[in-house]
């Protein structure tokens, strides 16, 4: 209630009473936090920058039937250490009250964002300047699927998905909203929840949701590479426990946010959603990675973690699984079945995780507790309705700056190495440069390398000349953003 925005918006809404307050606001929010996990073998700077989602409540609305409505909406960049950076309702950006699904960063100012309203799951796509708090709507208004929305390689547009009806991905104009092109995906794919351009757009990755499918795509000749999982898979599956299962098996199921990270591997959020029966499958929803071997045609899954057992630990919708610089997983997680008044097991709406994952333990989290956090329920297992409480789509992390580290001064050979990260996750390379100074800020050497895509670690080395053995390292990327680090040549 610090942010001027939002005290706006309970005027606007005519909260007055505490009650009214805490129907539009989170009651409380709790952070957990294990530095030495977070930090890994990036340091310090690791537990720097943000960590930005949409958090969005809908409750029964009791002069319609009791039908789920949207009841508030912000967009929240918060620290590790539990400062609100900016906290910014989307209610009133369009009729019927907006929140978001599709959250990236375009650049380190801007998210481009795909709009919910209410819960149609389509609605226009933003883009939000955060320092400023400016939403800017796009594609002339044009509605769209509000699950994903990635910006083109090249040129001023927007891909996304067709839309749960249409099994595709479609490319629009950001200005007009114009449909510049389309891959058709049937029969393959149905309700495609995340799409992923890769290599100058020239790939994609597609997570289909109601075929339990991860599809790869040739977006030049319009042609499937492979589908892995799923009634239609053609790639070998096999377990964490070895298991090899025939084709037409399904390794996850109603799953959310599948993502490449990088060497062969895919970061999913494995709902256990059953498809064919709209019911859970008995398992837990869990965090799951999984290899692609293509030249074996083989899927084979590396790491699982569920946060709890079933039923608490099912959600039947949503949730996030991404890879971070430290190799660490970043997620979001929201249970059906929560813990009742008498018992403290999961008594909170949702939550955004750092999971370890050599270890499985929780480096640092924010769980998000609700008003109607199981009022009037006192037994172990509470069960609530799928769109009742504070739920988020998914999340993303960032920084200030690049991440350099393990940066040494080889003065023997005279050599300069370090690696870095730039301040968030891209699917392509992307420019950075170095300079050395010494401690006066006299020149030494400088250059240019590309940062790796998907946030893997950039290697860097460089020879100089000087005399110094104090030296400072400044890295950038191309937006100007730069971390400077000591070096002391040994």
């Amino acid at each position: 209630m610090a942010f001027e925005s939002v005290q706006t918006f309970l005027n606007n809404s005519g909260a007055e009473t505490e009650s009214d307050i805490l129907a539009l606001l989170p009651e409380r929010l709790e952070f957990n936090v294990d530095f030495d996990l977070v930090h890994g073998e990036i340091g310090e700077q690791a537990a720097s920058g943000f960590v930005a989602f949409n958090l969005a409540c809908t409750l029964g609305d009791r002069e319609n039937n009791n039908a789920p409505r949207v009841t508030a909406s912000f967009f929240v960049i918060v620290s590790l250490y539990g400062t609100l950076v900016n906290v910014l309702p989307t209610m009133n950006l369009q009729e019927h009250g907006v929140h978001f699904c599709a959250t990236k960063l375009r650049d380190p100012d801007t998210f481009l964002l795909g709009g919910n309203s209410h819960l149609t799951e389509e609605g226009f796509a933003y883009l939000l300047k955060w320092k400023e708090a400016a939403f800017i709507a796009l594609e002339n208004g044009t509605t769209t699927d509000c699950h994903d929305a990635q910006w083109s390689y090249s040129g001023e547009n927007i891909w996304q998905p067709g839309g749960y009806q249409r099994a595709s991905l479609e490319m629009r104009s950001a200005e007009t909203g114009d449909k510049i092109r389309a891959v058709d995906l049937s029969p393959f794919a149905r309700d495609i929840n995340h799409a992923q351009l890769l290599q100058h757009d020239k790939q994609a990755t597609v997570s289909s949701r109601f075929t339990n499918a991860l599809i790869k795509v040739d977006m030049e000749q319009g042609e499937i590479i492979w589908v892995g999982s799923g009634p239609a898979g053609d790639l070998e599956l096999v377990t964490l426990d070895g298991e090899v299962l025939p084709n037409g098996s399904s390794l996850f199921s109603g799953q959310h946010n599948a993502e490449y990270f990088g060497k062969n591997e895919y970061m999913i959020f494995d709902n256990q959603y059953d498809t064919m029966t709209g019911n859970g499958t008995g398992n837990p929803s869990r965090l799951l990675v999984v290899h692609v071997d293509e030249t074996k045609k083989r899927m084979t899954e590396r790491w699982s973690f569920s946060f709890h057992e079933y039923p608490w630990g099912y959600s039947p919708a949503f949730g996030d699984n991404d890879r971070l610089p430290t190799g660490n997983l970043l997620a979001s997680f929201w249970p059906k079945v929560k813990s009742g008044t008498n018992y403290e097991g999961v008594t909170y709406d949702c939550r955004v995780s750092e999971i370890d994952r050599s270890s499985s333990r929780i480096a640092w989290e924010v769980k998000i507790h609700g008003k109607y956090r199981n009022a009037l329920c006192e037994e172990q297992f509470c069960g609530r309705d799928i769109d009742v409480g504070w739920r988020m789509y998914s999340v993303e992390r960032f920084y200030e700056t690049p991440l350099v580290h393990n940066a040494r001064c080889d003065a023997k050979n005279m050599t300069i190495s370090f690696v870095a990260h730039s301040s968030f996750k891209r699917n392509n390379e992307d420019p950075g440069s170095y300079s050395l100074t010494n401690m006066m800020g006299v020149p030494i050497s400088s250059g240019i390398f590309n940062f790796s895509a998907h946030w893997r670690p950039a290697y860097v080395s460089f020879g100089f000349s000087s005399s110094a053995l104090s030296l400072i390292l400044s890295v950038a990327n191309e937006w100007g953003e730069t971390k400077s680090t000591h070096l002391t040549c040994v």
